[in-house]
């Protein structure tokens, strides 16, 4: 039987990964196939990457430093934000990329926030 912190980092993992495809994919597609919230580009690029960032690093607490995982998203959005100049209607912008690691840092601030704050409740 599955116990409920497997379980719990289980569908963590499923959800960051879905979470890191979902970013590759509202990257590269067409702008026109792409539908925008009324926050702007900018407030999009910090969301998305926080949710991913807090989620990869719930996910992965115990086997990967958090410093690993925010080093390859911030990888991870640069590569995203250089092949968005062969996407059409698409730009490269330092500026989204400028975004989207503040959203990586955010995420990951997050995350360990709060497995701080749980692992001082506990003890």
């Amino acid at each position: 039987m599955t116990t409920a912190p497997v379980l719990i980092s289980r569908v963590l993992r499923i959800a960051a990964w879905g979470s890191v495809v979902a970013l590759a994919l509202l990257s590269l597609l067409p702008s026109g196939s792409i539908a925008r919230t009324s926050m702007g580009g900018h407030a999009e690029h910090v969301i998305a990457y926080a949710i991913a960032a807090a989620l990869l690093c719930w996910g992965y607490s115990g086997s990967a430093g958090q410093t690993r995982i925010v080093a390859a998203l911030l990888a991870y959005a640069a590569i995203l934000e250089t092949l968005q100049q062969f996407s059409p209607g698409r730009t490269s912008q330092l500026r989204d990329f400028a975004f989207s690691a503040a959203g990586v840092l955010i995420g990951a601030a997050l995350a360990w926030a709060l497995r701080v704050g749980a692992l001082h409740r506990s003890g």
